[in-house]
């Protein structure tokens, strides 16, 4: 059985309209600031006492050995 081509109406697009962009803005409404809220942070701990922590958290993670060879590259990074 042959094949039947169809032609395929291509979709037209609107023409684009032409707009004065100052008069576009007029209503555009500017919200006023808010005021500038205070952060909460966190408190700021040492470095020395981050890295201590850090190798807690890490012991219960690694093994004996990989954690020695760890803690070794993390002294020395702190050096």
């Amino acid at each position: 059985m042959p094949i039947k081509k169809v032609p395929i109406a291509q979709p037209t697009t609107p023409p684009l309209k032409e707009i004065d962009i100052l008069s576009a803005l007029d209503d555009v409404q500017v919200e006023e600031e808010e005021e500038i809220k205070e952060i909460k942070t966190e408190p700021k701990v040492p470095v020395a006492e981050a890295f201590a922590l850090g190798l807690k958290i890490k012991k219960s993670t690694l093994n004996e050995n990989s954690y020695y060879k760890y803690e070794n590259r993390i002294l020395q990074f702190q050096r």
